[in-house]
């Protein structure tokens, strides 16, 4: 449980030095889900 809360504080320490990294991140997983949820709509 510590090395989990500890990597978080990590990415948010990394995270609030590089916003764009950020948007990057939600951007891809957002195009990632609107594509297969896209592919099953088709069938």
């Amino acid at each position: 449980m510590e090395s989990i809360l500890a990597t978080a504080r990590y990415i948010i320490i990394k995270c609030i030095r590089n916003p764009l990294a950020v948007i990057a991140f939600i951007a891809a997983h957002l195009l990632i889900t609107y594509m297969l949820t896209g592919s099953i709509d088709i069938k």
